[in-house]
């Protein structure tokens, strides 16, 4: 393309980025041209393994080559013998403590179907680990093959230290009988429903305003290491507007103590300003769960629950309209408010005390 007057000044335009502007990233990433290779397929089978955390942590080491066998050990600068302790075989390496050791060859061969054999005895350690995980070899098995081969590679490792720590080496039935009875156990468990449920749930907190004509009043408790509790609530209309609100000190406490005394206070409020139709929110489910009787209430919290307006207005309800609905919810800006007294207290406690310094030095002089 010609040079153009009309287009303006040239400046210098960055291939890899759509913008045209200069990014570190994209520089590192042209740099070292990263792309999908073998290595990264390894890591990424290690790490989507389904199975305890430990045991995919387990097959990163193995990958890695990074296990504590008497051979990285020596590499090490460990004064070590390089032999195996079960088999008598000159090295100890991955490979071996895993597959090659004649005590764990008889685990495998009653694990692994026998035309199988010859392909799973002669790949070298990387190959392995990936070609079985991923099932490349098409093992028939009566659970999901790479669930088996991830318990018992990993299985095998502890059985191995507990020979070194303890000095017995355990016969080929009874690891056989360790390494199913775990698959089988992981097996069920990824195919349970809890397994299927998503492991997190993202929960947007916001306040929102009650229908016309409620209010609503949300409540928390705070406790510090010191036990120093504190409370809070606000009770808004159904626009948002302030009704009124407070913000105790409840001295030392627990913090269910501190949810309680929070909820105590706020329906007396509400009960003193005439509000008839009140929604709670509070972030602590037991509250819930002792107000609404789903757990029976321990002795020291009795006090607190059953004289408290929420049952009084239940029991009184035909006569006065006082209807109140009790909600759990997540943390609001509520449980800043309760942090706020005790902050204001400690700060209180730190101006009184750089006073009474100042009194004294100035006493002191005259």
């Amino acid at each position: 393309m010609p040079p153009n007057p009309l287009l303006g000044v040239d400046k210098i335009y960055w291939r890899y980025e759509p913008s045209g502007n200069f990014t570190v990233r994209s520089a590192y990433e042209s740099l070292c041209q990263l792309e999908s290779t073998a290595t990264d397929n390894a890591w990424n089978q290690a790490w989507s393994w389904k199975g305890p955390q430990a045991a995919r942590i387990f097959l990163w080491q193995v990958l890695h080559a990074k296990l504590k066998t008497k051979s990285e050990l020596s590499r090490r600068h460990i004064p070590i013998s390089l032999g195996c302790d079960r088999c008598g075989a000159p090295l100890e390496d991955i490979i071996h403590v895993l597959r090659d050791c004649y005590c764990i060859k008889r685990v495998w061969l009653r694990i692994v179907p026998a035309r199988h054999h010859s392909s799973f005895f002669q790949s070298s350690l990387q190959d392995w680990i990936i070609a079985n995980l991923q099932n490349k070899w098409n093992i028939p098995s009566p659970l999901s093959w790479e669930c088996i081969f991830g318990v018992a590679v990993w299985r095998l490792w502890y059985w191995r230290n507990h020979f070194i720590v303890e000095g017995k080496l355990a016969d080929s039935s009874t690891v056989y009988v360790d390494i199913m009875a775990k698959a089988n156990e992981i097996h069920r468990l990824n195919n349970s429903y809890i397994s299927q449920q998503p492991r997190r749930k993202e929960i947007y907190i916001g306040w929102l305003p009650p229908p016309w004509p409620w209010c609503k009043l949300n409540t928390d408790g705070f406790c510090r290491k010191d036990k120093r509790a504190g409370a809070s609530g606000i009770i808004r209309d159904s626009v948002g507007h302030w009704i009124t609100g407070f913000c105790m000190n409840i001295g030392e406490s627990s913090v269910l103590m501190a949810e309680l005394w929070g909820l105590y206070q706020g329906l007396r409020l509400t009960w003193e300003a005439g509000i008839k139709r009140l929604l709670v929110e509070v972030d602590n489910l037991c509250v819930t769960q002792l107000v609404s009787k789903q757990v029976v209430v321990p002795n020291e919290f009795y006090a607190l629950v059953f004289p408290s307006p929420i049952f009084i207005g239940k029991q009184i309800r035909r006569r006065i309209l006082w209807q109140t609905w009790l909600i759990h919810t997540p943390m609001d800006c509520t449980y800043f408010l309760a942090r706020l007294w005790v902050f204001i207290q400690l700060l209180f406690k730190t101006c009184l005390g750089l006073l009474n310094l100042v009194l004294f030095l100035f006493s002191s002089l005259a």
